[in-house]
């Protein structure tokens, strides 16, 4: 886990946590299951506090130009932000499950070029 720590004009103490998650808990039907998962979540903090989980957006403002929830930071923290999260996307397990999934779009495309190929075959009837 990274975090991203600032002081806020008004005085306060600001982050931006940014994780690599390999497993969540799925509640299925009254079962609680842990279950593979990867995906990076990043989580803010105001003076501590949990402000929660949100995506980094564009601000309309020329110094703090974006914000997460209800935080509002500079670009200088936005770029910080982003080198962290660059790091965890050269983690070995998300390098193997990209890989995964371009050979998966792949496969699926010669699917799809092979499912075309017989539809003109058979003059688009079945």
């Amino acid at each position: 886990m990274k975090t991203i720590g600032w002081t806020t004009r008004s005085g306060i103490a600001a982050s931006i946590t940014v994780e690599l998650q390999t497993k969540e808990i799925r509640h299925l039907d009254g079962l609680t299951v842990e279950v593979d998962a990867l995906k990076i979540i990043t989580r803010a903090y105001v003076d501590g506090k949990d402000v929660g989980l949100g995506w980094i957006r564009k601000n309309n403002d020329p110094v703090y130009c974006w914000r997460y929830a209800v935080l509002g930071f500079t670009q200088e923290i936005h770029d910080r932000i982003q080198a962290a999260i660059a790091e965890l996307k050269t983690a070995p397990e998300w390098i193997a499950n990209e890989e995964l999934i371009a050979t998966n779009a792949a496969e699926c495309a010669d699917y799809d070029a092979l499912v075309a190929t017989i539809d003109r075959q058979n003059h688009g009837t079945y």
